[in-house]
Order: C-alpha cells, then structure tokens, then sequence
C-alpha cells in the first residue's frame, strides 16, 4: 500500500475530477465530503483519492503486526515519521520521533510516500548461537523526496523481539557528500523501569530509574520496564558512522539518539537503531535478531574459519610449574601451552604483547622476530628489555613455532598493537601473518581521530584480515559488536566488557551476571574467565594483580555463558592438568553451536544458559554473591536418555574463601527429570550431557 502525506510542498499524484480551477475553499470541502487527501504545490492543486481523512489534516499511517502478532507497530508519515509500538494490547512506545540531522535538509518534502513489506527466510551462520537463524519481519518504508530529487528513506522493521530502523540516501547523485549533525531518533516508553548500560572495562552502570537517567550513556542499554518487557537499545550493522549513545528527558522515559557528527557519500545507509524486546532478559540473550539485520556473509568461502576455546600466554608470566619450569613469554613455554592443547583437543594458542618487542615502542616490527629477553620491574604492569646471552640456545622463532603447532593441529593468533601502524604498512604486515600461517591476530589501543574513522579503520582491519585468511579479536575499547559476525565471522571476539584482570581490576559474580544482560546483547565479546588457580594466583604472578571473586566452577560456568568464537583462558597448562574432568568439560566445547538458550534468567543475580553441539549438550548456572539452589528442568531435551555429569561448588567453597574445591556426580537422565543444582556464594554449576547409545 502506498500513500500521500501531507506537507506545504507535494509533487502532485492524481489530477481533480474537475476540468477548472476551483477556490481553495471549495477542495477542502470536497475533500472533508469524500476523504479526499489534498496534495498542492503553490497553486497548482490536485487530489488522491483514499478512503482515508483528508491527509492535509492527518497524517499517513501505516501499521503492521510482528509475525506472532504480539506486538504492533504505527508509522504516521507528513513532514516527520514518527511511529508507536504496542505489545500485548498495551503501549509499550508512545508517538516517538525519526529521522536524522544534516545539512542543507530541505525545508519540507516533495512528497512522502509509504509502503510495507513483509520478509521470511533462513540463513546458516559460519558459527554463533545456533545453526539455523529465521529471519521473519514486517516493516514500513517510507521515502521522501526534496525539491532536488534527494531521496530519505525510512525504514521501520518488526520483529517478534525487536523494532529496528535505518535511514537512506538514496540519491541519483553518486558520490555526493551529506554532513549529518544529529540522529532524531527516540523510544517514548510508555512507563518506567530499571536502566543498565555499557561503561567501558568496568562493570556494566546501573541499574538507575529510566525516567532519573541524567548523563548521556553508552549502548547497549538494558532496561526492565515496571509491569512491562524487557527491552535493549543498541545497533546493528554499524559501518561508515560513529556509534550512538542515548540520553533521556529529565524526569522522562523518553529516550533519545545522540550521534557523532560526521560526513557521508552518497548513497548511503545508517546502521540499524535497534530495540529488542522480551519477556526477560534471557530472551533478549538468545535473540539472532541483530545479526539478521545485517548483511549475508561477505566471504566467499569460510570453511577455514575455525572457532573455539583459546589458550592464552598472558597471566601465566612467571607461573612455576611443579615441575621447576619457570613461564615467560618464549619458545619453551609457548610449546608447553601447545602440547597441552594439542593434548586435550583445544584449538587455539594466544600470543599476546612482547613476541614481536615492546608493544609501546613505534619502532618494534612486527614482522620480525625479537631478538631480547624480556622482565617486569616489580608489579609494574610494563616490560622492559634487556640483551639475550649470548648462547641463546632457543631465540624467538614464531614462524617455527606455528609450524610446530600446526603439526599438533593448534592455530596460533598473534598480538599487534595499533602503534606498529605509525611506522609500518598494516596490510603488508597481514599478508606477513598470513604467509607465516598464523591464524589471526589480537589487535590492541586502536586510536582513531573520530568515531566515525574508528568505525572505518575496524571495519578495513576486518576486511584485510578476511582477505589473508585471519581471525580477529579487537581489545581496548573497541568499536560495538553489532551482529556483524554474520557478514564477517572472522571477527571472533571483541573486548567490549571489563575482561578478568585487565586494568588492574578483577570483576566479581554480580558483574559477569550483568555483562551478559548488557554487553553480551551486542555480539562476542572477550572475557577471559577460565582461572583455576584462584587461591593465591594474585600472590604468585605479577600480571594477576588482584585475587579474583570467584569458584573453580563458577569460571567453567562463564565460559560456557560467554557467547564468543574464541573463548580465551587464562591460566596455565598446568592448572587444567591437575583437574582433567573439569578441563575436559571446556575442551569439549567445541563450536559450532547448534543451539544456545537460557533456560532461567533473574537479573541479575542469576543465569542458566545451555548450548549444544554435536556430540553434547552442556548446562551452566551462575548465582550472584550470595548462594541458592536453582531447579532445572530437563524438559529441552529430545526423547531418550543421557549420561550426565555435574559439577557443583562443594559445602566450603565461596568466591571470597575457599574457591577452588568442587565435586561432581554422575546421573542417567531424560527429558522428563529435573536437576537440582546448589551453587555457593559466588559460585556456579556445570553439567554435561551425552546422548546414550
């Protein structure tokens, strides 16, 4: 369906049923009689016929339902777009404003018209929370038109969990430049509620009163709206423009866009100002909705991106082994981490900063290997270098190295830090990587002069990385994920959180509970859990500078919540050794996932998620600082028996005390049992299940 909307200056659509002129007065009194919209342009007139009121005195509507017809989205269209959104019967959305700032916008359009569109399909992901993603919704397109044929599109989709919108340029004139200055895009919500949002490396801010919100914040914003849904404020596919922040009235829940000024060429599309919408937080956990918002895969052929649990160097500086074998970051230990991996089937090593020089220093190549050793002054988080001797017996090799990994099928990923591209051609230095054989790279401290070129350089290192067959994991305050490992899976992970132990800090069982319900909604995102040596790991390692909050349980459990293509440990080979049972629980989560649900989801004092793959299915529970007992109900599980095995915190363990004793048990169990799991405060359950044959 298509109609006229009203302004001050429309192209004309059909001509009157009149072969004269007629007065002003006399069209407005055909047009209350028949329902005739009047459309005008200076003084040539005409009329579209709709069995519609007059739409110089209303304004288009559009609506449309989501396909479970739960919720119901109004789209009004004249000189402005706004649109309302029901759930349920009720108001979720009041009227609440559309549509973007920039310069040299027209004082009005030359017409508006709008249609709808209604979409069902299925697309596979190369990996993420489920096999097969159903990508079904219903949207309103609005396109306006300015005296100088410049064409602003507006497109509104629903889905059964989510609202999202996008703007267009859709010029004729290629290549011309806009100057966007501000983002009119707004959620009226109908009430109040409890407001989360993203902060950085720090635990997630919140929970403030919606309508009490004073500062202009980060997304993803969480909100648990009073005797409502819950809902997430956030983008999808965001490419060539700065990322949102968000900003309520004062003593309002009305919500509104704030966006980096920035400057585009033509034709151009924003990212998706996305909504998502569910019962509980731990639907809005689950969705796929932001990845289907963005492109199809943009890589022709992914077979050779493999992902999984990741070994990592980093906070093993200085362990000692039983053994007498002292950790640091060169080729002795770097193999101890590979034969352990190759051992116990992980796939993935981690080489972080200082295998190439120090990653502060402009003048360190990265495509070289470093001829030093390195150490630590104290707990200065720095390293420093000094001469190797002079019968260095077993210098840095790393292409060697990834050869020897190879050969015991573990990839090797390689840091780089942002400086190396002061003096240093990026691209090339890929490519070097990539003839090596390595399989990605961690990138770290991009600077960027803007948002919007922050924007840009990610999305090229994506890209570039994709070309030479790379993963990559962007840390230190990266870009949002925004669904976007559907179009780029080689993007595995993001360090859009506060990962363990990083800053100097270490983040306690409440604030992972509110990681996942926020900045978990985005996409991947790099945590670094899996610590088993919780005791005194603080005391014994310079880079593990505080003790960390939690049980041995518990950390197995984070990394089976944390959705990521490359889970990334940090602790020694070692320490996973001496607990096999539990060590093996991680080593068989293998990707990809062919389904991801939470099964509970009080937020966020806890969280039971479980995911499957091929050959297992895997349950992990989460409880805040204080301890409980959590009902699972097996019901998910298709017809048949299972073996199952479950790790739980033992009667002395507590986050603060006693973290690393544990038990388990075995059960034979089907879809008709309910598990009873006790976590101790602070601490968490595990359970793996293998169908029996």
């Amino acid at each position: 369906m298509e109609e006229a909307g009203r302004g001050r200056c429309f192209i004309l659509t059909k001509p009157l049923p009149f072969n004269r002129p007629l007065p002003v007065k006399l069209l407005f009194k055909y047009s209350f009689w028949t329902g005739a919209s009047i459309t005008f342009k200076t003084r040539l007139l005409s009329v579209s016929l709709f069995s519609v009121f007059s739409l110089y005195l209303h304004a288009a509507t559009n609506s449309v339902t989501s396909p479970d017809r739960r919720m119901t989205l109004t789209v009004k269209a004249d000189q402005t777009v706004r649109y309302e959104l029901q759930r349920d019967g009720k108001p979720l959305l009041t009227e609440s404003t559309l549509g973007l700032h920039w310069d040299g916008q027209a004082d009005c359009w030359g017409s508006t018209t709008a249609k709808t569109i209604s979409h069902d399909s299925t697309w596979k992901p190369v990996w993420g929370k489920r096999a097969t993603v159903r990508n079904q919704y219903n949207a309103v397109v609005v396109e306006q038109i300015d005296a100088n044929g410049l064409r602003f599109t507006t497109e509104i989709r629903v889905y059964n969990d989510a609202a999202a919108v996008r703007y267009g340029f859709a010029a004729d004139q290629t290549n011309r430049s806009v100057q966007i200055t501000g983002d009119q895009t707004g959620w009226a919500f109908a009430g109040d509620g409890k407001l989360w949002h993203y902060r950085h490396e720090q635990r997630p801010g919140g929970p403030f009163p919606l309508s009490g919100l004073k500062d202009t914040v980060r997304c993803p914003v969480t909100i648990q709206l009073n005797d409502g849904p819950c809902v997430a404020v956030m983008e999808a596919a965001i490419a060539g423009i700065s990322y949102m922040d968000v900003y309520s009235e004062a003593g309002s829940p009305h919500m509104h866009a704030q966006l980096e000024a920035a400057s585009v060429t033509l034709p151009f599309r924003t990212p998706w100002r996305t909504m998502l919408v569910g019962d509980d937080i731990g639907t809005l956990i689950d969705s796929s909705t932001l990845a289907s918002l963005n492109p199809p895969c943009a890589i022709n052929d992914p077979s050779w991106i493999k992902p999984g649990i990741t070994l990592w160097d980093w906070r093993t500086w200085a362990y000692q082994a039983s053994d007498g074998f002292t950790y640091g970051l060169d080729m002795a230990s770097w193999r101890r981490f590979i034969d352990y991996a190759a051992e116990v089937g992980i796939p993935h090593l981690l080489l972080d900063a200082g295998w190439y020089g120090l990653e502060n220093d402009p003048a360190s190549d990265p495509t070289t290997n470093r001829d030093y050793l390195l150490y630590q002054k104290g707990d200065h988080p720095e390293l420093y270098a000094k001469p190797a001797p002079k019968d260095w017996d077993d210098s840095i090799d790393i292409p060697e190295l990834i050869a020897y990994a190879k050969e015991r099928n573990v990839a090797v990923s390689l840091y780089l830090n942002d400086k190396v591209t002061i003096n240093f051609d990026l691209e090339q230095v890929l490519k070097t990587y990539s003839k090596w054989g390595a399989a990605g790279i961690k990138y770290g401290f991009m600077k960027a002069g803007s948002r919007q070129e922050k924007v840009i350089k990610t999305n090229r290192i994506i890209r570039w990385c994709a070309e030479n067959k790379l993963l990559c994991n962007f840390h230190d305050g990266p870009v949002p994920p925004s669904g976007d490992y559907r179009t780029w899976p080689n993007c595995t992970t993001r360090e859009f959180c506060h990962a363990q132990s990083d800053a100097r800090r270490s983040f306690g069982p409440s604030d992972f509970i509110a990681t996942a319900g926020v900045n978990m909604l985005t996409g991947p995102i790099d945590t670094n859990c899996g610590m088993f040596d919780l005791n005194d790991a603080h005391i014994k390692r310079p880079k593990v500078f505080k003790s960390i909050p939690s049980t041995i349980v518990a950390e197995c459990a984070r990394i089976l919540v944390t959705f990521s293509g490359q889970d990334i440990l940090l602790d020694a080979p070692e320490e996973y050794a001496a607990r096999p049972d539990l060590a093996q629980f991680i080593a068989d989560q293998t990707q990809p996932w062919i389904e991801s649900k939470t099964l509970s989801c009080v937020f966020p004092e806890q969280l039971v998620m479980m995911r499957r793959n091929d050959r297992h299915i895997f349950i992990a529970a989460l409880t805040d600082e204080r301890p409980r007992t959590v009902d699972v109900p097996l019901d998910f599980l298709e017809a048949g028996s299972f073996d199952a095995v479950i790790f739980e915190d033992a009667a002395v363990t507590h986050f603060q005390g006693e973290r690393e004793t544990y038990q388990s048990r075995k059960a034979v169990v089907t879809n008709n049992d309910k598990l009873t799991l006790r976590l101790a405060a602070g601490g968490g359950a595990c359970v793996q299940l293998t169908p029996r044959r």
